[in-house]
């Protein structure tokens, strides 16, 4: 009886051990995906400025060319 017991409580750490590295693997997924989800929001938030200033730099030019079409006029 006392041997049953013993091996249950046994089996019982053993289910919780591998629970926990289950979860420590988990835990370790989750901070990569957390790393590279900051970087793409990095990478998401530079590319708007980029954008910003292509589409500046696009008004620029069509001015630049509007004005110098009319004055070849």
């Amino acid at each position: 009886m006392k041997d049953e017991a013993v091996q249950d409580v046994v089996e019982h750490l053993v289910r919780i051990e591998t629970k926990l590295d289950n979860y420590e693997a988990l835990r370790e997924k989750a901070e990569t995906a957390k790393d590279q989800a900051e970087k793409a929001y990095s990478i998401a938030l530079n590319n708007a400025d980029d954008i910003r200033e292509m589409k500046a730099n696009n008004k620029w030019s069509w001015g630049y060319m509007i004005g110098y079409f009319l004055t070849k006029l």
